[in-house]
């Protein structure tokens, strides 16, 4: 039985949103319960193999952590041997949690692969079956958001063949067991009208803490590994961005697919109009990274969460570009402590051994700030990096504290109330338009001429400024260029990250 199910899942189709031809069901009122379409194809048939065969892709996923509540998930739908792997990360951080998910109702959102239809159908009554059982439809709120435009209706039969939304729900069974209801919303007709009927009838949810969302879609779609990994990382950065203008372009270019980019559109309208903290990509692959993959031609696959409240994680969006220890940075923060001190008694730079982590002999750009009772008191750094990490944070600190030119240099006596922050910056990039920086994410480096100027990507959160604000500034205060220099064609930008830590609050 179990080498059947095997061959089953490794049926080649799996692996793909494949459209089918326009089919008209009949007997959509006899509908009640939608029952599994793809169960021995898409995942196990038998009920106990399905639920081993979930429970150890959420066993295998370690989910970075993420402040605030859940308050939508986007995850993949091919076949589970391909993207279960990725799907379970998101999962996983409700099962981390169940107890503060069960008896919530999950609006899952996805594309019609097999059946051509005009409009959006929500499945409005009854439930969802799958070898794990019953998902009751929450109909109060399924009819509400039908009731919401005339592009939204009930068709049942729509739902038949479809894969995008099933495929979401043994994940869910196994993460919360049964106590949840769902609203299975499914897009036809893909274009802004439907995207935007979606959007305005989930809107009255958006802050309904029992309510949860899921956008379902895979990534590109039958490129080599490599160029599926080059459009996959653009979509990645465009979506924790929650730049939607940006991810429209994109997807009109065919710089990024999504097959169920309908779904995903509509999630990040709401989560911008709810004031949602920006998303996190938990996870990212294709179908080359399993062991049945073809490298030549590939899926991508991509897991992430939107979350509200207790702060925002744009500020720690996608895998660092230098893992950095709390010993390294505690090693780093009294050496710019004690450098400083060492200069203010002596007036001579400090000298010490070189330390045996490799991290911080490697040679990397950093800026030293220093802050006095919340208040800016110095901060210079390197755009470039020109020396080992330990020995730029030691004449970078000593610089900040008696060369800025802004302030009197820093005395002994006001040490001890000065906080040190240290910010290590990636290698610059260049941009074509400063429409594509994403403030609170990105610093920004601008030059014309013998003129530059630099903010810290912190600078945003710290002032409030809005993106035209923060260039403006940049471009004046720190370049002493007109203020609009940054539309200005002939400018140079460069946007970099950090890695930021600081001694205390």
């Amino acid at each position: 039985m179990m080498k059947r199910i095997i061959i089953l899942l490794l049926l080649p189709l799996l692996l793909f949103c494949k459209r089918g031809e326009t089919k008209k069901a009949e007997g959509e009122k006899d509908m009640v319960i939608r029952q599994p379409a793809v169960a021995g194809m898409w995942y196990p048939a038998g009920r106990d193999t399905l639920f081993e065969f979930v429970e150890g892709f959420l066993a295998q996923a370690h989910p970075k952590d993420v402040v605030g509540s859940i308050r939508a998930i986007i995850s993949p739908h091919a076949g589970f041997v391909f993207s279960g792997p990725v799907a379970a990360y998101g999962y996983k951080l409700l099962e981390n949690q169940k107890a503060s998910y069960r008896g919530k109702t999950f609006v899952i959102m996805g594309p019609s692969h097999y059946i051509a239809f005009s409009g959006v159908s929500v499945f409005a009554e009854g439930a969802y079956r799958t070898p794990l059982g019953d998902i009751p439809i929450d109909e109060e709120r399924a009819h509400k958001i039908i009731d919401s435009s005339p592009l939204i209706d009930y068709k049942p039969s729509m739902h038949k063949k479809e894969h995008s939304i099933e495929s979401q729900l043994p994940f869910l069974q196994v993460a919360l067991g049964s106590d949840f209801k769902i609203v299975p919303v499914l897009f036809g007709s893909a274009g802004m009208q439907e995207i935007e009927a979606v959007y305005k009838a989930i809107l009255p949810f958006a802050n309904d803490t029992d309510v949860i969302f899921i956008a379902s879609s895979d990534l590109s779609h039958y490129h080599t590994y490599n160029e599926c990994n080059r459009k996959d990382s653009l979509l990645a950065e465009i979506l924790e961005s929650g730049d939607i203008d940006r991810m429209l372009r994109s997807l009109e270019s065919r710089e990024v697919e999504m097959c169920g980019y309908t779904a995903v559109l509509a999630l990040m309208k709401l989560a911008a109009s709810a004031g949602w903290n920006n998303p996190v990509v938990l996870d990212r692959a294709n179908s080359g990274d399993v062991q049945y993959g073809d490298s030549s031609r590939v899926v991508g696959y991509l897991s992430a969460v939107y979350t509200a409240g207790n702060g925002d994680n744009k500020k720690e969006t996608g895998k660092p570009f230098l893992n950095i220890t709390d010993k390294q940075k505690e090693y780093l923060l009294n050496l710019a402590r004690r450098s400083i001190s060492y200069y203010l008694k002596t007036g001579e730079m400090i000298s010490i051994e070189p330390p045996e982590d490799k991290i911080l002999k490697k040679e990397l750009a950093v800026f030293v700030t220093l802050n006095k009772k919340g208040q800016l008191r110095g901060c210079i750094g390197q755009m470039v990096a020109q020396e080992a990490l330990y020995k730029a944070v030691i004449d970078m600190s000593v610089s900040a504290a008696t060369h800025d030119y802004r302030f009197p240099p820093v005395k002994l006596e006001e040490l001890d109330d000065i906080n040190i922050e240290i910010s290590i910056l990636t290698p610059l990039e260049p941009v074509s338009s400063w429409e594509d920086i994403v403030l609170g994410r990105d610093g920004v480096y601008i030059r014309k001429g013998y003129r530059s100027g630099v903010f810290l990507p912190q600078v945003a959160d710290e002032t409030g400024w809005t993106k035209e604000e923060f260039l403006s500034q940049l471009c004046y205060q720190k370049a002493g260029l007109p203020p609009d220099c940054y539309k200005d064609p002939d400018i140079e930008i460069h946007t970099f990250r950090v890695v930021k830590f600081h001694e205390k609050e």
